[in-house]
């Protein structure tokens, strides 16, 4: 009778094989067709599920999220899921590029400023918070002609866009900070 560690060892090993061959797979149909986004889809799902180490975990689903947005810079949950990963490091200064890189391509996107209001409320003062975010909704805009980021006036971002930024910092920093 075998060794029920050795059977388990076997079958991780054949796991894991099975898995780094579908990823083959997927990578290979997107070398020659990079604009499928449910492959690229297909394929974070698979590289996410793939977790041997938390390291080499958040290294990996890094390295897909960057290929991914190379091709769809407007799918604001690929950001976030950056973001976050970044954010498991500890590594602030990347978070808040990632999330201005992202605010750059989708300027009004309610759900990625409301998730990097909240990263930044849990991460700084509300006094800091509410002064830097507010820069960025008026100083952040999408250019039209070369389709990058350039400063602008507040005029740049709807009024209504910044009034509902101002309501939602206002009721974090009247909750001290808790949503």
């Amino acid at each position: 009778m075998k060794d029920s560690g050795l059977l388990g060892r076997e079958f991780a090993d054949s796991f894991e094989t099975e898995e780094k061959q579908e990823e083959e797979r997927l990578r290979d149909y997107l070398k020659r067709h990079p604009e499928d986004f449910e492959v690229w889809l297909d394929l974070i799902k698979q590289v996410e599920k793939f977790v041997r180490s938390i390291q080499k975990s958040l290294e990996r689903n890094k390295s897909v999220y960057i290929e991914f947005l190379q091709e769809f810079r407007l799918y604001h949950p690929i950001w976030k899921k950056l973001a976050e990963s970044y954010s498991k490091e500890a590594n602030s200064e990347m978070v808040i590029c990632t999330y201005e890189e992202a605010l750059k391509f989708l300027p009004v996107n309610v759900d990625l400023w409301l998730s990097y209001c909240t990263w930044k409320m849990e991460h700084f003062s509300i006094e800091e918070t509410r002064a830097y975010l507010y820069y960025t909704g008026c100083s952040i805009r999408l250019s039209q002609a070369a389709g990058k980021c350039i400063p602008a006036s507040c005029s740049g971002i709807s009024s209504w866009t910044l009034r509902n930024l101002r309501r939602t910092i206002q009721a974090w920093s009247r909750s001290s900070g808790r949503f």
